[in-house]
């Protein structure tokens, strides 16, 4: 009945200066009424991840909040994924990983496997593009110099060969700054 009224509501309560007062805590204590109105709305906790991801920037919580309603009937496979990507996001990889990992072995339908295993992918790039920064970095400091091509690397015996990324395509160093980076192509 006041689905509107909370959904709309949280939204102005949130929305900063000049558009509305800024107030995340009244927009989350707004949805957080409809949700004890109306648990199966998972509308309402999708709302107020998407206000703690948008306005926030507090991807933890966003992450919280997108996977809450996951567990609602009716509510969109979606929502796990989207909740891995926020924890990604905000830095922990891990809870993400973990995250994807039982949407894989849960997920009845092709897309959402599809989904998770591309964002699996998509941490193993992130973990392996830092690895292969903190080499770079180290490379200098121990030799004084960037690495004008992974061929520095690989005479040096830093690497076996040219790193590839989950998809096989390989990374590309950026020379002046010394770090790595996907191929377009991946």
């Amino acid at each position: 009945l006041f689905q509107i009224a909370y959904r709309f509501g949280a939204i102005f309560h949130a929305e900063p200066p000049p558009g509305g007062p800024g107030r995340l805590d009244q927009a989350e204590a707004l949805l957080k009424k409809g949700m004890a109105a109306s648990p199966e709305k998972w509308q309402y906790p999708h709302d107020l991840a998407f206000l703690y991801f948008w306005q926030a920037r507090d991807y933890e919580t966003a992450a919280h909040w997108f996977q809450y309603p996951a567990d609602v009937p009716g509510s969109p496979e979606s929502m796990g994924p989207v909740a891995a990507g926020m924890l990604a996001r905000g830095g922990d990889r891990q809870a993400s990983r973990q995250m994807l990992m039982r949407i894989l072995e849960g997920a009845e339908h092709d897309w959402l496997r599809q989904t998770a295993t591309r964002w699996l992918r998509q941490l193993d790039a992130l973990d392996q593009m830092d690895r292969l920064d903190a080499m770079l970095n180290e490379f200098y400091v121990r030799s004084g110099a960037r690495p004008a091509s992974w061929l520095d690397l690989i005479r040096a015996r830093w690497l076996p060969g040219i790193p590839v990324d989950p998809a096989g395509f390989p990374y590309e160093l950026n020379t002046t700054w010394s770090t790595t980076r996907l191929s377009p192509e991946s």
